[in-house]
């Protein structure tokens, strides 16, 4: 059985295409875990949140997850070398894990510094056979959008249509546009820098009927639900302000 690696920029649909494939095919769930970028897990300074029951919590994870997680930080994962964190997951058998672009670049001088530097071939040659699936969004004046909500709030997916959520439409500033454009440059260098298995916008992601043998209408409206909807208004000053399109391809 195939694993599989989803790379994306926060915001395009990875969490539900994460937990369809885990589900699907019964697969060990990294998740997040070896993302640097990841404010759930991994980043040096923020403090891995705990439940009762000693759990990870992620509220829109698996409870299967969630207790992948508890394994992992149990194993000190994160304290082992590349090589070992690898050999560690393929030793649990076919997986599923998540990646940012950032992650599969050292410290690189745009960037914050996120990257670990995984490489995409030494990925493939340790959890062989790996099918590798890279998401973005088409439409950059919502993505623009969800990303400044996420940022703000620290919620990213809605695990209940009824969800009590209130998205904040301060205005936005030059550092918020420049902190996005940086993650936009990202994307596009790691989609010229790779080749994918796959490459899927979120807005065709939720309309296909099949993707690795999954049917994945057979999901639609399971594990997260969309948060955000935006006015004509506040669209268009994204457009007036950044260029960005509705529509966009990646070259």
């Amino acid at each position: 059985m195939n694993s599989y690696l989803i790379v994306s920029p926060v915001r395009a649909g990875s969490s539900w295409l994460n937990t369809v494939l885990e589900t699907h095919y019964n697969l060990y769930n990294v998740g997040e875990t070896l993302c640097k970028i990841s404010s759930a897990f991994v980043a040096d300074d923020i403090e891995v949140k705990t439940d009762d029951k000693n759990k990870y919590y992620f509220h829109h994870a698996s409870q299967q997850y969630k207790q992948n997680m508890v394994n992992m930080w149990s194993e000190d994962i994160r304290k082992l070398s590349r090589e070992d964190q690898l050999d560690f997951i393929k030793s649990k058998g076919p997986c599923v894990a998540k990646f940012t672009p950032w992650d599969l670049y050292p410290d690189i001088e745009r960037g914050p510094g996120y990257g670990y530097g995984y490489k995409l071939d030494e990925l493939k040659e340790k959890w062989e056979p790996l099918t590798t699936i890279f998401l973005y969004r088409k439409n950059t004046v919502e993505h623009f959008l969800s990303f400044l909500a996420y940022h703000r709030t620290g919620i990213g997916n809605a695990t209940s249509q009824f969800m009590q959520y209130q998205r904040p439409k301060e205005p936005f500033d030059k550092d918020w546009i420049e902190y996005y454009a940086n993650h936009f440059w990202i994307m596009n260098k790691c989609y010229e820098d790779h080749k994918f298995d796959y490459t899927i916008a979120y807005e065709d992601l939720f309309q296909m009927d099949e993707l690795c043998g999954v049917p994945l209408k057979q999901y639609h409206g399971q594990f997260t639900f969309k948060l955000n909807s935006y006015s004509e208004e506040e669209k268009k000053e994204v457009t007036r302000r950044t260029g960005y399109t509705e529509n966009y391809e990646l070259c």
